[in-house]
């Protein structure tokens, strides 16, 4: 077989890896549906958890940390157009991988049971965590050495210095967070879901939108991903205002939100299919 250009190698990859997180998407989704199917064939009744964060206590957990897993390599590998793009497009999915090894409570809607004892839950969180912590300081670390050595990057390196180490003093706060209370890996997973769903919003703000010096100017540079934008905060308002009466408001606001930055991550690749200037992004990994 002949060898395809290099060019058609590094294109290829680049849609493949924006591809691959649709496909890790769709198969949490299927996990999902599937267990629901599970479900209604050995008890005739039709239930859903009440969040996707559930699922993790049900057969759909080796999917349910695998694909969010997957996705936030996907999302830290990603060279992004922009740098700021790029920063939300890194910690997001460092918070993927924050809400697969911190599970949620057991949510017994559906009959799922904790098969780790309260007690037992804890040292295998900060098992995870401490070890995402660590690798992500080691990434850091060198991601900051490269670009010192690096002659290219002299412009603005102070800032990038600063940017680096602000991070990696985020990331170090972390792992003692663990020791100063029980509670934190209930309470961490939550925060680290909802910081990764400001961050989704904020890609797709950011593609959206021209930000210039004034802080009172902001443009709207593409009308259809200010329309998802907007879609995302009208789905959040009208569903945090429906939570007294439905139960259900919160799996439905994150499948939501999760299609809406689907659309809005397919509609860009189609955008970029033809477009993309390899090796000419301001963003740097």
């Amino acid at each position: 077989m002949m060898a395809l250009p290099d060019n058609d190698n590094y294109r290829q990859t680049f849609f493949a890896l924006r591809f691959a997180t649709i496909m890790l998407v769709c198969l949490l989704a299927l996990s999902i549906v599937a267990q629901v199917v599970i479900h209604v064939v050995a008890t005739s009744l039709p239930c859903v958890q009440h969040s996707i964060s559930a699922y993790y206590h049900t057969s759909a957990q080796m999917v349910f940390v695998g694909a969010l897993c997957a996705i936030g390599v996907c999302l830290i590998i990603y060279r992004a157009k922009s740098n700021i793009e790029n920063w939300v497009l890194d910690c997001s999915g460092f918070l993927a991988f924050m809400v697969a090894f911190m599970p949620t409570s057991v949510d017994p809607t559906c009959g799922a049971k904790d098969e780790i004892e309260k007690g037992a839950i804890f040292p295998v969180v900060a098992n995870n965590v401490l070890s995402l912590s660590v690798t992500a300081a080691i990434a850091l670390l060198l991601t900051w050495i490269k670009h010192r050595l690096r002659e290219a990057q002299k412009v603005n390196r102070s800032t990038k210095q600063v940017i680096f180490m602000v991070a990696l003093l985020l990331v170090a706060a972390v792992s003692p967070l663990l020791f100063w209370f029980d509670d934190f890996p209930e309470i961490g997973h939550g925060f680290s879901a909802a910081l990764f769903f400001v961050g989704i919003f904020v890609v797709v703000v950011v593609n959206s939108c021209k930000f210039t010096r004034s802080p009172f100017r902001i443009g709207v540079v593409n009308k259809k991903y200010a329309r998802i934008a907007g879609l995302m905060i009208v789905t959040a308002a009208i569903l945090f205002a429906s939570s007294i009466i439905f139960p259900h408001w919160l799996i439905i606001l994150e499948g939501a939100l999760i299609v809406e930055f689907a659309l809005f991550w397919s509609s860009q690749t189609k955008e970029l299919s033809g477009l993309v200037p390899i090796g000419t992004s301001d963003a740097t990994k």
